[in-house]
């Protein structure tokens, strides 16, 4: 896993959190943190989609979306294919 896929997952959160991507803990659980909201992680996710020209199945909703952590180690696997 990269810490430069780290770096701009948690800054394509951040952004859309309104706050600075320091403020977000690589292993804080996504879903649960204050201000996140369904719209919020619609963007999200679709946001990832663009970034990383990935495409965000039920496999990444449920192997992945927990952390900012297990969302980049999911996108380094996902370039290796």
């Amino acid at each position: 896993m990269s810490s430069d896929t780290i770096i701009l997952v948690k800054r394509l959160l951040a952004k859309l959190m309104n706050v600075e991507p320091e403020k977000i803990d690589d292993t804080a659980e996504i879903a649960n943190m204050p201000g996140i909201d369904s719209l919020i992680m619609l963007q999200f996710i679709v946001k990832i989609e663009q970034e990383f020209n990935v495409r965000c199945d039920m496999t990444f909703m449920e192997d992945a979306f927990y952390s900012v952590e297990t969302i980049s180690r999911f996108l380094g696997e996902s370039n290796k294919q």
